[in-house]
């Protein structure tokens, strides 16, 4: 083969080279958008159980930055555009059973960026961000933002899942009772 002939040899490897590289990159982009809608559209993984210490110290840490806390029921998840439509979030309303700081209100929308619009096929995930769903009892540690919104304070510690002792019937945030958490909420309330 003479010298003329790879000089022209070169160019072809190039260009095939490029369009393999190219086809890797869209298969990866693809892959990536594949997954991440698929993890939008698929139901909310439940939040792991709270151990005793771990919702006590999450009281003593949220409850001084919380305008209010309080313990009820989820009553709907909807999402939604944001004003700007930047942004996906979800409105959970929670119909309030107690109040344990803050003004009584019978119930209350919290809103979180995250979630999915099943219609249009799109969803997005707020990593640290609290997920509900309807049905589920709740604690939670609430603040109104710059916006006027009512957030959870704390991502997703700001939210403790609310079970019934099967012995006593008594509330508990994983093996801690409502009454201990009423009292660390109390004591807690007036640090900052």
């Amino acid at each position: 083969m003479n010298r003329h002939a790879r000089a022209r040899r070169r160019p072809a490897r190039g260009r095939v080279r490029a369009a393999a590289f190219a086809s890797a990159a869209f298969l990866a982009v693809a892959t990536a958008a594949f997954l991440a809608l698929s993890a939008a559209r698929a139901e909310p993984a439940a939040q792991a159980p709270v151990a005793a210490e771990s919702a006590l110290a999450t009281a003593d840490r949220l409850a001084p930055y919380a305008d209010s806390v309080v313990r009820g029921t989820c009553r709907s998840a909807r999402a939604r555009w944001d004003a700007a439509r930047r942004l996906i979030v979800t409105d959970a309303e929670i119909t309030v059973a107690e109040t344990l700081r803050g003004p009584a209100r019978r119930s209350l929308v919290v809103t979180e960026p995250g979630g999915a619009l099943p219609e249009r096929n799109l969803g997005m995930v707020a990593p640290d961000g609290p997920r509900f769903a309807p049905g589920e009892e709740l604690l939670l540690f609430v603040a109104r933002d710059a916006r006027g919104e009512t957030r959870v304070v704390g991502g997703a510690a700001g939210r403790l899942e609310m079970t019934r002792d099967r012995v006593t019937g008594e509330l508990r945030a994983g093996r801690t009772s409502l009454a201990q958490l009423r009292a660390r909420i109390r004591a807690a309330a007036g640090r900052r």
